[in-house]
């Protein structure tokens, strides 16, 4: 597993800015004319290109904000030594929000290809209130989110609106259904902490979508509540599934969700999937049938002393697992590559048999339709600023204080 708490600040000043980026500056203090809010620097963006994006560089300290991004092309960027230093919490559910599910942040469906990197996103709503409480609705095709924490209970980050979202070294913790929506997202190497018994995932994915979910070479771990207003339960053993359908009843879905060479503790429910019953289909029968409303699969799981689970050689299953899941095998499993997962849809069309259920769906594109390379994008992206003064707008050959101060005596 990479690090995601830290970036250290001798790799990130190999991170350079693009040439001619747009850069602003938020600092609580105000200082060297920075913005306070970051809320303020987003509505100042204007000006910004997919190669020409609008940077901001945020100080250290905790923003009680509500966010929201709606405009193309913005970067976050923390400037601490830790995503925990830039943090964005406050304590919202959907009574407060007439309009939304009552995120704390919100990037909208018009702000293609959003990046946040070295940065925290928390609803501080206590788990005790057993309500919806988003850290983040995530809608904008082409996102990433690189070292970034979602802190949260029920209903972490909803990921939907056709949707292509990419998320690497990742810290994502909740306990109900708090990764969910109809996107096509990956999570790389990202450590997943449940707070409670409960459910990792809820996708409900466009029958026509070719992916939903997908977790590559990630860790799945059990975790304490956080808030101090809340009981301090764990979750304990065998008591979190890893998914289960979100609207599973909607002829349109078809809730996909995959775990590639991912390590799991002992919190992890054996079954490991959850029909839904009572309100899901009362047709499956969880001991022998293969769902017909979902598409779960696993591939080369494994305890967290990298110990693959076993396969039941009748089912081709992990052990255990419930018998209407699909099994994953080794040439499934080498088709789930960001070059294939965000190519066009011509691949999966072409290639049925390369998905584990085998469908033969006709699936339509998403976003432009265009094949995505989000490592590409993620190169866009810049860590440390090392020059430029906070200035609201462009940036100057004068040095900013905080920036400076934050890489030591004799930095360049």
């Amino acid at each position: 597993m990479r690090n995601i708490y830290a970036i250290g600040l001798a790799s990130a000043v190999a991170l350079s800015s693009p040439a001619r980026a747009i850069d602003y500056f938020v600092d609580p203090s105000g200082a060297d004319d920075s913005y306070t809010t970051i809320q303020a620097a987003v509505d100042a963006v204007a000006g910004q290109t997919a190669t020409d994006r609008a940077n901001i560089f945020i100080a250290p300290g905790t923003y009680n904000e509500i966010l929201t991004v709606s405009k193309p092309y913005v970067s976050f960027v923390g400037q601490g030594a830790s995503p925990a230093d830039v943090t964005v919490a406050f304590t919202r559910t959907p009574t407060m929000d007439a309009t939304g599910q009552g995120e704390v942040v919100s990037i909208r469906a018009s702000a293609t290809a959003f990046m946040a990197r070295n940065v925290t996103f928390e609803n501080t709503t206590p788990d005790q209130n057993v309500t919806q409480a988003l850290a983040v609705r995530s809608r904008a095709d082409k996102t990433i989110y690189d070292n970034v924490q979602f802190l949260g209970y029920q209903d972490t980050i909803l990921i939907d609106g056709n949707s292509r979202q990419y998320f690497t070294d990742c810290f994502i913790t909740g306990d109900t259904d708090f990764i969910y929506g109809d996107a096509t997202a990956v999570f790389d190497h990202c450590l997943i902490e449940s707070t409670n018994r409960g459910y990792i995932t809820a996708a409900n994915t466009k029958r026509t979508t070719a992916n939903g979910l997908i977790f590559l070479d990630s860790t799945l771990v059990p975790g304490t509540d956080r808030n101090e207003l809340d009981d301090g339960t764990t979750a304990g053993d065998n008591s979190v599934f890893l998914g289960r359908p979100w609207h599973w009843y909607d002829e349109d879905t078809m809730p996909s969700v995959i775990f590639i060479r991912t390590k799991m503790d002992s919190h992890i429910r054996i079954d490991a999937w959850d029909p839904w019953n009572g309100t899901g289909d009362p047709t499956v029968d969880p001991d022998t049938d293969r769902d017909p409303h979902t598409r779960y699969s696993e591939f080369a799981p494994m305890d967290l002393a990298s110990t693959l689970r076993p396969i039941d050689p009748v089912t081709g299953l992990p052990e255990g697992r419930v018998k209407w899941a699909d099994a994953m095998t080794d040439d499934h499993a080498q088709h789930y590559t960001l070059d294939k997962i965000f190519g066009t849809v011509d691949f999966w069309n072409d290639n049925p048999s390369a998905q584990p259920e085998g469908t033969g769906q006709t699936y339509l594109p998403q976003g432009d339709g265009l094949a995505w390379e989000p490592l590409a994008q993620l190169a866009l992206l810049p860590g440390v600023r090392l020059q430029g003064k906070a200035k609201k707008r462009r940036t100057s050959s004068a040095n900013s204080s905080f920036f400076n101060a934050a890489l030591g005596p004799g930095a360049k």
